[in-house]
């Protein structure tokens, strides 16, 4: 991949429509994206379809060498739609932060924590 995507969080109007489906993400709040010249990594924000009180962030990796793409889901029991708050922004941390990034969240009920994507599992708190 020639060019490269800055870390930034995106809003929920940019967030729908990408490469989740509603089946596996309803509603979408938002999402957080970042790429190197090797790989993408997007986690998108918001609850089970069929469990609107689980919040659910979906890791979607690209991997532009071996073309292949993951998804994959992590819910949040008792939180109700998740937001991401924070998380690594900039041109500095593309590679980095798809490997050992923390994406914050927020989740209706008050439930917070992050994501860390060295392994794909949430800590939670509140308030």
């Amino acid at each position: 991949m020639q060019h490269t995507y800055a870390a930034r969080i995106v809003g929920h109007g940019a967030s729908e429509g990408g490469p989740i489906q509603p089946a596996e993400l309803w509603p979408v709040t938002n999402s957080w994206r970042v790429s190197d010249h090797k790989t993408f990594t997007a986690v998108y924000a918001g609850a089970n379809p069929d469990h609107h009180g689980t919040g659910r962030l979906v890791v979607f990796r690209q991997d532009f060498v071996h073309v292949k793409q993951t998804a994959r889901d992590v819910d949040v029991k008792g939180s109700g739609p998740v937001t991401i708050t924070s998380a690594p922004t900039g041109h500095n941390v593309g590679t980095s932060a798809q490997k050992t990034g923390e994406i914050q969240f927020r989740g209706a009920n008050g439930v917070t924590g992050p994501l860390h994507l060295s392994n794909d599992t949430v800590s939670v708190g509140s308030g």
